[in-house]
């Protein structure tokens, strides 16, 4: 029988809630300003499937999950492999850069916290969600974080669908990354 990994969780908890130990981070919008790249490569990838889309349309249905974004376009299921070669294709033209002030904030916080991607960053580093936060741009990246059972911040900065994300109830909201040191220590 495997043994079931220890989970590390801190035990004095301040003002009735757990002190954040980890901050796990999304990458696009939220590190690296990357619609912009990520938007024209759609728009690229449905124009040469004969597909017209707008900002806007994209904007209305955009999803972290690109299928998600396919069935609102209603591209045929036997057409994503192609889709998936050409939005590379077309993305690689692109070379956008970290949020302003990324690369000072991970520096800061990489002093006090540990740092991971949300993808079994738990089960790696041994530890409880109520000691994490995670901070992302994206409706999907709350959902995401809620059903894991730790808290999440949102950026609204680079959120391709700010209202969406407003709506997503995230446990505190900022409008850049650059914020996120500052809240981190009343969080």
């Amino acid at each position: 029988m495997k043994k079931p990994k220890q989970v590390r969780a801190l035990t004095v908890p301040m003002n009735g809630k757990s002190v954040t130990e980890c901050v796990l981070l999304d990458w696009d919008g939220t590190l690296l300003n990357s619609f912009k790249a990520d938007a024209q490569a759609y728009i690229d990838m449905f124009a040469a499937l004969g597909l017209p889309w707008s900002v806007a349309e994209l904007k209305r249905h955009y999803s972290p999950n690109w299928h998600r974004v396919y069935r609102a376009a209603r591209l045929p299921r036997s057409k994503w492999g192609e889709a998936d070669r050409l939005w590379m294709k077309f993305y690689r033209t692109h070379r956008p850069e970290l949020q302003p002030g990324a690369r000072r904030v991970l520096c800061a916080l990489e002093r006090r916290f540990t740092l991971a991607p949300l993808r079994m960053a738990l089960e790696r580093l041994g530890l409880s969600p109520k000691v994490c936060v995670y901070v992302g741009d994206a409706p999907e990246d709350i959902e995401m974080a809620h059903r894991a059972g730790m808290r999440a911040i949102g950026v609204l900065g680079g959120s391709p669908v700010p209202e969406r994300l407003r709506g997503s109830s995230p446990d505190a909201m900022i409008e850049t990354i650059r914020e996120l040191p500052a809240l981190l220590r009343k969080f």
